[in-house]
């Protein structure tokens, strides 16, 4: 009366397959979520979004992170997450030391002096940008940004020989026209840049 039928083991065969499938399925998907990279840009958001100069930081589990002027992307051994920045551009200034310490808190004529500060803090800027944007590095486990700003009157005749006005812009936000990831306030008259150390 309850005899198995004769082409029982097909069915036993195909269970035993399905579950092989199952299990390397469940061994391939990752055991950690994906590092949260909205929570990063929201960090980034709340320095570069301040009228003032502002500090923060944020812990996070990625292994590397990458940062374009309006992006930032976490990964760890599970899956990469990305998220856009709201507010202006940052520059990454991992592996810079001045702009690194400028980031941690040192103030920017610390780090920046002389009568030719402001030249070099942009073209420090620019290095930073060129080697980090867009680049994996490595992660401490710590995102710090910090915005900073300075007034477009600093040492603007120390800009004019270097920069030739800025390629011949005589304007006052010529620096943020020749560089993205600088924002020029007409307002206040001041420059703001959104520094980030991850």
């Amino acid at each position: 009366m309850f005899e198995a039928p004769a082409d029982a083991w097909f069915v036993w065969a195909g269970v035993a397959l399905v579950s092989v499938a199952v299990a390397g399925v469940a061994l391939e998907l990752p055991s950690t979520p994906p590092p949260d990279a909205n929570a990063a840009a929201n960090a980034i958001d709340r320095a570069a979004g301040n009228p003032y100069d502002a500090t923060v930081t944020y812990e996070h589990d990625a292994e590397e992170v990458r940062l374009d002027a309006k992006r930032i992307s976490l990964r760890d051994d599970g899956d990469t997450a990305h998220a856009s920045v709201a507010y202006g551009s940052v520059v990454p200034v991992t592996g810079h030391d001045r702009l690194e310490n400028v980031t941690d808190g040192t103030p920017l004529r610390t780090e920046f002096d002389g009568p030719f500060a402001v030249v070099d803090f942009v073209n420090a800027l620019e290095d930073a940008h060129e080697d980090n944007a867009g680049e994996w590095h490595p992660s401490t486990g710590r995102l710090t940004v910090r915005t900073i700003s300075w007034d477009a009157g600093w040492q603007w005749r120390a800009l004019r020989l270097f920069f030739g006005w800025v390629d011949g812009d005589s304007s006052r936000d010529a620096l943020s026209n020749r560089y993205s990831w600088i924002e020029y306030d007409r307002t206040t008259e001041q420059y703001h840049v959104t520094l980030v150390v991850a």
